[in-house]
């Protein structure tokens, strides 16, 4: 009886998740009196900055309404704070699975710090490869996690977007491609803080490949 319950719970939990899509916990979703949602919260938060965030949001403060009010005033500046608001806009859609609309503001937010001055272009494409990867798009992931660093080379995200691009080339069951990207990051980042972890992962490919 129990496990049948636990079942039940469980099913229902997977059709809240669809519907409502929620890929991460704990997630906390507000809704107006109408059914529509104005606001979520990704995260553990403590009981003062949970409070704190809802008296925001009852106020219609940072929420995605007033994140796209407020860009909609600053629309066509390129500075520092707009391109801040588009990164926060960005996360909005991404908390919401909008996959698409995430990556139209990826697009805006490189384009409008394309020399990467505000180090926001940069992140940007980093963001883009873990939207792909969300929507299970996992060459797109890699492809973009991989640009970071023909792109944008000292930037910090250069061998963060390598390193998540071999670990997302493992869902793509292609060890002979995991290899590559491997011995690819240690060559480039012959110094970088993930060397020894690629080398260990690539001497266990290699004699995984072997057999």
């Amino acid at each position: 009886r129990g496990d049948e319950q636990a079942i039940h719970n469980h099913q229902k939990d997977r059709t809240a998740e669809a519907k409502f899509k929620v890929y991460s916990y704990p997630t906390l979703i507000v809704f107006n009196p109408q059914g529509a949602e104005i606001d979520r919260i990704l995260g553990f938060r403590t009981a003062e900055e949970l409070i704190k965030i809802l008296e925001d949001v009852k106020k219609g403060i940072g929420t995605l309404e007033d994140l796209l009010h407020r860009y909609e005033k600053a629309k066509g500046q390129k500075t520092a704070e707009t391109i801040d608001l588009m990164s926060k806009i960005m996360e909005k859609y991404i908390a919401r699975a909008d996959y698409p609309k995430a990556l139209e503001i990826v697009a805006q937010v490189v384009e409008a710090d394309k020399d990467n001055s505000q180090k926001q272009a940069s992140a940007a494409l980093f963001q883009k490869g873990y939207i792909y990867y969300k929507w299970k798009k996992y060459p797109e992931a890699i492809e973009a996690l991989t640009s970071i660093y023909k792109i944008y080379p000292a930037s910090e995200e250069a061998e963060e977007g390598y390193a998540a691009a071999a670990f997302y080339s493992e869902k793509l069951d292609d060890p002979a491609l995991t290899l590559k990207m491997l011995k690819d990051m240690v060559k480039i980042f012959p110094k970088g803080k993930y060397l020894q972890e690629g080398l260990k992962k690539i001497e266990e490919l290699e004699k995984s490949l072997k057999k």
